[in-house]
């Protein structure tokens, strides 16, 4: 009930202060860096992804849990650099946006600080959300392909492997790295919700198709539907445990990799 409250009093989890957060690094990276990137691992994604549907068939690609995360990755890279390219100072550094005051600047404030929230624009929603699914949904695909699925006999840890199980992993720990989007516990209700609804497709799909073919990962066939299930419980709790990291490991970085600046003189404006 307390994350639904949570939810629902702050535009399903996307209320925020500032979208400067969206556009700017909090490194001192200027946002023209940062849009380069953005730019780059856009189309990477959309290249693999074009790639992956010519080789499964076309929309029967998207049957895969890593196809629909790629996807995702896709999108948020898109949509980011969109809001990177359309903000009017997207090339000047957070940092260097000075005022006169007396202030102490800390990130973590301009961040997760819901008050003073105005107006919610819906493509920084959208690239908060991408942001939060591609995030944890990215690592939990690479963790669960090699734990559970790749065999180091027979498989061979090759370039498509690594392109598909391992860069997308990659390309998002840079982009938290450097972004200065909030990780927040809320949104995690996001990708459970997708996880469930993938969970749903996988019966449906393990019910229209005639076996042997009636399953699209070996270690989600319902022919167990305990031994299935359970598994799919596991995956469950373990996303919601890396969510918890994700935001320990995003305050941290705010608090202490980003450390808060006497500005006696002055302080930055977002």
């Amino acid at each position: 009930m307390a994350l639904l409250t949570a939810i629902k009093s702050s535009y399903g989890g996307f209320k925020y202060q500032s979208d400067a957060m969206f556009y700017n690094s909090g490194f001192c990276l200027s946002s023209r860096s940062l849009l380069y990137f953005r730019v780059f691992a856009s189309i990477f994604h959309w290249l693999i992804l074009i790639i992956r549907i010519l080789e499964d068939e076309r929309l029967s690609a998207f049957c895969y849990l890593t196809n629909i995360v790629y996807l995702c990755c896709a999108l948020y890279y898109t949509v980011a650099a969109h809001n990177t390219i359309n903000q009017p100072d997207r090339l000047i550094p957070l940092y260097h946006k000075l005022i006169p005051s007396s202030q102490v600047f800390r990130m973590d404030k301009v961040c997760y600080e819901e008050k003073g929230s105005s107006v919610v624009q819906f493509s920084c929603v959208l690239q908060w959300l991408l942001h939060s699914l591609v995030l944890n949904l990215s690592i939990l695909v690479s963790v669960m392909y090699f734990l559970l699925i790749y065999n180091p006999m027979t498989d061979v840890l090759g370039l498509t492997n690594i392109s598909r199980h391992i860069l997308n992993s990659v390309f998002i720990l840079i982009e938290f790295t450097f972004n200065s989007i909030a990780v927040k516990f809320v949104h995690i209700i996001y990708g459970l919700v997708l996880s469930a609804l993938y969970t749903v497709f996988t019966i449906v799909f393990y019910y229209i198709q005639s076996p042997p073919e009636n399953y699209i990962y070996k270690i989600v066939n319902w022919d167990d539907p305990l031994k299935t299930g359970t598994l799919v419980g596991i995956l469950m709790i373990f996303a919601i445990v890396l969510k918890a990291l994700l935001v320990i490991a995003s305050r941290l970085k705010f608090r202490f990799l980003i450390p808060p600046r006497d500005t006696s003189e002055q302080t930055f404006l977002v």
